[in-house]
């Protein structure tokens, strides 16, 4: 619609051109007219667009509702739709006006919709509304509405509520099913729902994890974080009471432990636990281990601070027989081989220290017969002595359990001594001392007058400490308190040298010690390129071992990369021996150097390009004059910038006959100072010697002048008069029968005399 002031004017001058010719323009047929919107109640019926089948009028704005009865819906099918652009829409929406965006069904316009296209509503009510602009509309639409009766469904699947189950699948009208809860959770909602007229009659329950509850018979079950698995509430104090059957334990085992460790806590106690029994603290984000009651009779309680939860907890509980030895528990710096909570009579549990400690007590604890079980033993204890002789290749040490009876500061000593034949590599797995006058001294040798290796106190970090003996000893000095910190640390022994690396083909080594920290170096011969590190180094070890695998020299097999010259081009990647690689210049450059390379090998040398990489030199820009103005005639390419090389091709108009040559080349002048010329001289356009009829001249003169008149007329512009004004003379010189040049003159379309040389010059071009 907004080419139409174009299309006008092009009428005016496609009418003119009738007339010329003597035909008469076809007369539209006459106009229709159709209401604008509407109301529509019936079953069917049909929505025209404004003055269909003829064009819409501008500005329309029309409104169509239709109406159905109830459990009825509406479905419009299309029979034609076209509008003159996107400013004439027609929209649809759902119900009885134009309601909020998620009623509307969509806006149509241009050819969106076609013939047989179908639009359902979701309801017994469309409204539609069609609008255009200001300019006149074409085309229109004629659409069908039906109402159809909505057929009778069944209920959509309920689905089940998180963290619960359903029963039953029928989901006609009338059927029924029914919901549960996961173990921990409770119902809220209808346990069931009916089927009524296609819906339920409810809405589907839900299943939440409360704070607290009172459990009785607690023989098994599930206690959740209130919310679980999702992030439990600041501020909560939350209590569950357990009471098991009488003659049995409660015993507690964790899935899932998440609390702000050191804010938030789970208590756990017994109604009537012993006195030595305390009541059970957890937080944290470490699951707990297994929990067995006193009694029959627990309480839990769930405290959070005022900070956002984290993940919570997830417990089962059961109840236990008590004719069972409980689990003895862990030991500090220790392990035992207990895996249950209850033991039965006979059964035993084993325990060991970490290494750096030694046991005191029983290894082993058997559960007793009787009608209260109990253990042989009470657990053992693991301790770090303070000093001692190590002979062993492989050892830890650590610092020394604090002795209560001791309240002065003490030294403690360890000697280690390895084979002979080794030295000893010290590392540390930890190490952080507290008190200003604690240290840790190492010596390189079995006494204190040996040269001290390091001395280590306060939290200082410590590196891997290597002997250049069999022999360490070890000084730790501490105050009278038990909060001097700890430290913890490995000794192994290692064999002093390396082994042989051994030799490289074709290369050199340098390099005879393999002791510890000493290095070997390899070097390629000529033509031959190393692989791997070309110096390796003896590292500490248990042996020592290299840090690397020896190196390997591979013959070269190719030259390096040449390069590229700057503005030019290369033509090949291969750089192998034997390849060749050639260069060009693009236009306005020339190539300086040799054209092609070859990679080559000279014997025990590295393959190399027989010549260096030429070079692209920037050169005086040397042009052929433009062609200028063919009479008659024109030529390609049409450009002012006619290079060395470049190739013009000449053609005449219809009616004349080239003489001459077809095409000329842009050449270099006879001397190097001689400017460049073309090949040859410009050809010419003649008159081709046909006759033509007097009365097809008269009617072309005739059309000429009417396209001028008509031109003239509605002011297209001086330029585009000029133009055609030229056109309507040459078409008036070919009803000539002689070769008489036209009649007006015009300089702008002068064309000089041919010059072998020079040619003409770019300021005689007839661009206009």
């Amino acid at each position: 619609m907004r080419m139409r002031g174009v299309q006008f004017l092009a009428g005016i001058l496609c009418a003119a051109v009738f007339l010329a010719a003597g035909q008469t323009p076809v007369t539209p047929p006459a106009e229709s007219h159709t209401d604008c919107g509407g109301n529509f109640t019936g079953s069917s019926g049909e929505l025209l667009s404004p003055q269909w089948p003829q064009d819409y009028d501008n500005n329309a704005s029309c409104v169509y509702h239709i109406a159905a009865q109830p459990r009825y819906f509406l479905t419009l099918s299309v029979n034609a739709f076209s509008t003159a652009d996107a400013e004439d829409v027609l929209t649809i929406y759902n119900g009885m006006s134009a309601g909020p965006p998620d009623t509307i069904i969509g806006s149509y316009s241009g050819h969106m919709l076609g013939a047989g296209d179908v639009i359902n509503s979701t309801g017994n009510q469309l409204y539609l509304t069609f609008t255009s602009d200001a300019v006149n509309g074409t085309g229109g639409f004629n659409i069908t509405y039906r109402a159809q009766p909505v057929p009778a469904v069944a209920c959509p699947d309920p689905g089940s509520p998180d963290y619960g189950s359903r029963v039953g699948g029928d989901f006609r009208p009338g059927s029924t099913v029914q919901f549960s809860c996961d173990d921990g959770y409770t119902l809220y909602g209808n346990a069931s729902l009916t089927c009524t007229d296609g819906s339920w009659d409810a809405r589907l329950p839900t299943c939440k994890a409360e704070c607290g509850g009172n459990i009785t018979n607690a023989t098994s079950g599930v206690i959740l974080s209130p919310g679980y698995p999702d992030r439990y509430t600041a501020n909560l104090s939350c209590t569950w009471s357990l009471s098991a059957p009488e003659g049995t334990l409660l015993q507690l085992m964790f899935n899932n432990f998440s609390l702000e460790d050191g804010k938030d806590f789970l208590y756990a106690n017994d109604e009537n636990r012993p006195d030595d029994q305390p009541e059970t603290t957890l937080t944290g984000s470490t699951v707990p281990a297994n929990w067995l009651s006193w009694t029959n009779n627990v309480v839990l309680q769930l405290v959070t601070g005022a900070d956002a939860g984290m993940g919570g907890f997830s417990l089962a509980y059961e109840s236990i027989p008590k004719t069972f030895c409980r689990d003895p528990g862990p030991i500090l710096h220790g392990v035992s081989t207990s895996a249950e909570v209850l033991y039965s009579a006979g059964q035993s549990v084993s325990y060991s220290c970490d290494a750096g400690y030694q046991l005191l007590g029983n290894t082993t604890l058997t559960c007793l017969q009787g009608r209260q079980r109990i253990w042989d033993a009470a657990p053992p204890v693991c301790y770090a002595p303070c000093g001692g002789n190590l002979t062993s290749a492989y050892g830890t040490i650590v610092s020394p359990t604090h002795d209560p009876d001791n309240a002065v500061s003490r030294d403690c000593y360890w000697q280690v001594h390895v084979d002979d034949s080794s030295s000893v590599i010290i590392m540390f797995n930890s190490f952080q001392l507290r008190e200003s006058d604690a240290y840790l001294t190492i010596f390189d040798g079995g006494d204190i007058a040996a040269a001290p290796l390091a001395n280590f106190s306060s939290t200082a970090a410590s590196a891997d400490v290597y002997s250049t003996d069999s022999q360490v000893l070890f000084l730790f000095h501490h105050g009278a308190t038990d909060s001097y910190g700890n430290f913890s640390l490995t000794y192994f022994a290692q064999k002093k040298h390396c082994p042989d690396p051994g030799t490289v083909n074709n290369s050199q080594r340098s390099g005879d010690d393999f002791s510890v920290r000493s290095s070997v170096n390899y070097t390629c011969d000529k033509g031959y390129d190393l692989e791997g590190q070309g110096t390796i180094v003896c590292k500490p070890g248990n042996p020592p071992t290299w840090d690397y695998p020896k190196p390997r020299c591979v013959l070269v097999k190719e030259c390096d990369d040449p390069g590229t010259p700057e503005n030019g081009q290369r033509d090949s990647d291969d750089f192998s021996v034997g390849a060749s690689v050639s260069y060009s210049c693009p236009q306005g450059y020339q190539l300086t150097g040799e054209t092609t390379l070859t990679c080559r090998r000279s014997p025990g040398s590295r393959p190399k390009w027989d010549y260096q990489r030429p070079v692209c030199e920037e050169v005086p820009i040397q042009l052929c004059h433009d062609p200028a103005f063919l009479h008659y005639g024109t030529y390609t390419p049409r450009t002012h910038h006619y290079f060395v090389g470049s190739v013009v091709t000449f053609s005449c108009d219809s009616g004349y006959m080239l003489k001459g040559n077809t095409t000329l080349v842009c050449i270099m002048g006879d001397s190097r100072l001689a400017k460049p010329r073309w090949s040859n001289a410009y050809p010419t356009c003649e008159k081709a010697q046909v006759k033509t009829s007097s009365a097809s001249s008269g009617g072309n003169a005739a059309l000429g002048v009417s396209l001028f008149v008509v031109l003239a007329l509605l002011g297209v512009g001086g330029v585009v008069a000029y133009k055609w004004r030229h056109k309507i003379l040459e078409l008036l010189q070919k009803t000539k029968t002689n070769n008489t040049p036209p009649s007006f003159d015009n300089p702008m379309y002068e064309v000089p005399a041919n010059n072998p040389d020079d040619g003409p010059s770019v300021e005689q071009s007839a661009e206009a």
